[in-house]
């Protein structure tokens, strides 16, 4: 179950609100930041556009990184 399961009922919905939608925003947080960095000078220009290149949803497995998050020790 995923944390907006319960809003499903339409494919619009699941699609928005889905795992891949979810990774997709925090991807392009980070290509956002790593733009901004690079306008204020503190990041190369190759390397933001590189994040940003990267920073595609369907490169990555996100049940896998759920699955990978899961069993790392919490710190304590």
């Amino acid at each position: 179950m995923n944390l907006f399961e319960s809003l499903s009922g339409s494919p619009a919905v699941d699609e928005a609100t889905g795992d891949r939608a979810w990774l997709q925003a925090m991807l392009d947080v980070e290509a956002a930041l790593a733009r901004a960095g690079s306008k204020a000078g503190r990041v190369p220009a190759a390397a933001a556009e590189a994040v940003t290149a990267a920073a595609r949803a369907e490169l990555f497995d996100a049940a896998d990184i759920g699955r990978r998050a899961r069993s790392r020790p919490r710190p304590r």
